[in-house]
């Protein structure tokens, strides 16, 4: 009895599983029949894109450098049925558009292809039902020169600065000078090249990476390389002091003096990554004859860093004992 029973409900199971499976298959065809419809209908509807079309220029003789930094690619945005825009934005259908440079060479190194003449470029490589509504850019400025070239320096443009106790060690680009190719007009009015801004590098308090960083453009010039290297360095100052002796100035010849003590303390600061340790010889402490009193008194002591790497020289004492000898 039970076994009739196990028959009779698999077999009612089966059948509503393929019921369900049959009405799920039945969903998914009209679903994807309307799918197909809504894309037929809205690739069928005008509509507007943006394409973007490769752009070349040909025919350029090998003595002539183009100084213009020309765009390679066109922004064109087109009107027409949505699948002739398919076609343009998946398809192979359209070529880069190629301007010969020949017939835009014109004496004093600039060329100019109109709005006019890039549109008839464009319209060439697109279907007739397809208007264009704008193109970026609307014109192209081709400036060249038969090898006119000469070296200018780097200039960073930007303010680099460093945070709490720390300060600016090192700061260069590399190449430190580039080659300017541009006719003599443009050369003679550039007298250094810079960078592009660079304003993000403030309060450093550690040695940040290596950067590239572009060059500002220039009409009319074309720089080689295009792009520097930046690097900036940081240090910390750390307090430090030295034994300097005591040297008397503006003594009369003859005169001898001796101070007490002869060799004073100096407190600095200086570069924790410095190689090198300073030695007494890059500080100069002066006791000046002419202001003493007389044969046996103080006399003023100033102090000055001979080394540039020192910074904020301080003598322990400001006076010493001058006497002068018989």
């Amino acid at each position: 009895m039970d076994e009739p029973k196990r028959g009779i409900f698999q077999t009612i199971r089966d059948f509503l599983f393929r019921l369900l499976n049959k009405e799920f298959l039945i969903f998914l065809f009209f679903l994807a029949l309307s799918g197909v419809f809504w894309l037929a209908m809205t690739l069928n509807e005008t509509m507007e894109k943006e394409i973007s079309i490769p752009l070349v220029v040909t025919n350029v003789p090998k003595d002539v450098m183009i100084t213009s930094n020309i765009n390679d690619t066109l922004r064109v945005t087109v009107r027409d049925k949505g699948y002739t825009i398919g076609s343009y934005v998946y398809g192979n259908s359209i070529q880069p558009v190629k301007v010969n440079f020949a017939n835009y060479a014109r004496s004093g190194g600039h060329g100019v292809v109109t709005t006019a003449d890039l549109l008839k470029l464009v319209r060439s490589q697109l279907g007739k039902s397809t208007s264009v509504v704008s193109i970026k850019p609307e014109k192209l400025d081709i400036y060249y020169n038969y090898g006119n070239k000469e070296t200018r320096p780097v200039v960073l443009n930007g303010r680099i600065t460093a945070g709490g106790n720390y300060f600016i060690s090192e700061q260069k680009v590399s190449p430190e000078q580039v080659t300017v190719y541009a006719s003599d007009e443009v050369l003679k009015n550039i007298k250094s090249v810079m960078t592009a801004p660079v304003n993000d590098l403030r309060n450093l308090t550690q040695d940040p990476e290596k950067r590239v960083v572009k060059l500002e453009p220039v009409a009319g010039a074309k720089f080689d390389p295009g792009e520097v290297t930046l690097e900036v360095k940081v240090d910390v100052y750390q307090n430090d002091s030295i034994d300097v002796p005591v040297t008397v100035v503006n003594a009369p010849e003859g005169r001898s003096i001796v101070v007490v003590p002869s060799v004073v303390k100096v407190h600095y600061v200086r570069p924790s990554k410095a190689k090198a340790k300073f030695r007494a010889s890059d500080f100069r402490v002066e006791a000046d004859y002419g202001e003493m009193g007389t044969p046996s008194s103080k006399c003023r002591l100033t102090v000055k860093a001979v080394n540039p790497a020192v910074k904020s020289p301080k003598l322990e004492v400001e006076e010493v004992n001058c006497i002068i000898k018989q």
